[in-house]
């Protein structure tokens, strides 16, 4: 099984990379996080994550589409609007 990736590269190469499987450590933080995304911590790094389910993941990429296109139609009509102000013959 493959993971998506949701970033703005995704968007336009659609790559993607193995799946891991959780460890029992991580099963059990899910568990404990109930309904909440789990929060991890490195131990060494101190770096932090958050860990949620694929239907969240995707309903985040689907979000975060929709706002590029959201973002790229602003900019367009934006763009449109300036060269009517600069040519209103």
């Amino acid at each position: 099984m493959e993971v998506r990736e949701c970033t703005p590269t995704r968007l336009l190469s659609n790559r993607t990379r193995p799946m891991t499987i959780l460890t029992p450590e991580l099963l059990r933080a899910i568990r404990e996080a109930g309904e909440e995304p789990a929060r991890l911590e490195d131990p060494d790094s101190h770096e932090r994550y958050v860990l949620i389910s694929a239907d969240q993941y995707d309903q985040l990429c689907s979000l975060a589409e929709a706002g590029e296109r959201s973002a790229w139609l602003d900019r367009s009509e934006e763009a449109a609007r300036a060269w009517m102000r600069e040519n209103p013959d």
